[in-house]
């Protein structure tokens, strides 16, 4: 027994081990790739024009030159090299690697997503990220789609796998309302500025409603929130609660690892797929550089079952309405990917926010609060009836006295 014990012990040991490696090696990949936060090394924001980019980048060049020009007991330590401030410029103004870079920045951001409404600020910097990805089932459409919301670039969009379903501008003119139950609408108006309407373009010129429902019930304060602090903010560009830049990077990819893609269909064989564990999800993508999202898996212990399978190197995430297989080329990934996850959930079990008490409390008040809106409701109609009631008292009492006559 206490052989036994010690045998068990060693493999846990091992594989907490595979897993502090394999961070370090995703670390230190990605640290090749962008060492520095290039927003904030060059202290401008993510709206910042190239006007303002090249004048900051001028000063802070100006002021490592003239900090290497004093004798070295005198030089100042900026934590910062003129070839380190020069890469960043380069990377910020140049259209496709500036691109690539907020690629990179929205792994970080989508996998450390918050998991409730309290949440939402709850950062380094009490801020909402700048970039959110949700699933979530449009009514009109059978399929669960992937709703991305985008501040920098001020857009939401609803895809599936490559297919766009809606792409919402910074030009168009956007409400949002959110329905009893878990529905919320989105109303889409495109303005044609600068543009005589005619027939072409009448219809593009009325709004279309997209009514939506996210997977999971917890994330529909979320969303409604997002979509309205954009909708509201959108013409100022007064984006002052999101992060102005990089500075804060959560702690994003935890596990990185290839899967296998068995299809429904024996003739299409297999593919791979590259599947990223991250404290809030799980992103399955279809290509290597983790541009084409192909599947989202959001982790909540309460709403949601995963299921191990050993021999099959398989882990099974179970929804409501769909579930998802992972199946792992080796048994070394599969380990690395059960025990992050169950230290994952571990954590959302005993955290505050995610308690069992917690969701049957928030259960009680939306229960409570749509009780209280009903009441309302018919308390308005019975003054209504009463008012009714009265007036045909009144027709009544004159009728009988034209009788009386």
């Amino acid at each position: 027994m206490i052989f036994k014990n010690s045998i068990i012990k060693l493999k846990n040991k091992k594989n907490s081990l595979k897993i502090s490696n394999m961070k370090k090696t995703k670390a230190k990949m990605f640290s090749e790739i962008y060492q520095y936060k290039h927003f904030n090394v060059l202290q401008v924001t993510f709206w910042d024009t190239k006007e303002t980019i090249a004048k900051n980048y001028e000063s802070l060049l100006k002021i490592l030159e003239e900090n290497n020009s004093k004798p070295q007991d005198e030089q100042q330590n900026y934590g910062l090299t003129k070839e380190s401030l020069t890469q960043s410029y380069k990377i910020i103004t140049d259209e496709t690697e500036r691109e690539n870079y907020l690629s990179f920045l929205k792994y970080y951001y989508f996998l450390s997503e918050p998991i409730s409404l309290q949440q939402l600020k709850k950062n380094y910097y009490n801020k909402i990220f700048p970039f959110y990805l949700f699933t979530i089932k449009i009514k009109e459409r059978p399929q669960i789609c992937d709703l991305t919301i985008d501040f920098i670039s001020k857009k939401v969009t609803i895809k599936y796998k490559d297919k766009l379903h809606y792409l919402i501008n910074g030009d168009d003119i956007i409400t949002v309302n959110k329905k009893f139950g878990m529905e919320i609408i989105l109303m889409v108006k495109n303005e044609q500025k600068d543009k005589k309407p005619n027939e072409k373009n009448k219809q593009k010129n009325e709004f279309k409603e997209i009514e939506f429902e996210p997977e999971i019930s917890q994330q529909i304060d979320i969303i409604y929130t997002l979509i309205s602090y954009l909708a509201k903010n959108i013409e100022d560009n007064n984006f002052y609660s999101i992060l102005q830049n990089d500075v804060y990077r959560p702690c994003g990819i935890i596990l990185r690892s290839k899967i296998l893609k068995e299809h429904r269909t024996k003739i299409l064989g297999k593919d791979d797929r590259y599947a990223v564990l991250g404290p809030s999800m799980v992103i399955i993508y279809k290509n290597e550089e983790m541009t084409d999202v192909r599947n989202v898996l959001p982790i909540f212990p309460f709403l949601m079952r995963v299921i191990f399978v050993e021999k099959e190197k398989k882990i099974t995430f179970k929804y409501p309405n769909r579930e998802q297989s992972l199946s792992f080329y080796d048994s070394e990934n599969f380990i690395m990917w059960q025990t992050a996850l169950k230290e994952i959930f571990l954590q959302r079990i005993t955290s505050k926010m995610d308690t069992v008490e917690s969701l049957e409390a928030n259960a009680i008040n939306e229960k409570e609060k749509i009780i209280k809106e009903i009441g309302v409701e018919i308390e308005c109609a019975q003054e209504e009836i009463n008012a009714i009631k009265n007036r045909l008292d009144r027709f009544t009492k004159k009728i009988q006295e034209n009788e009386g006559k």
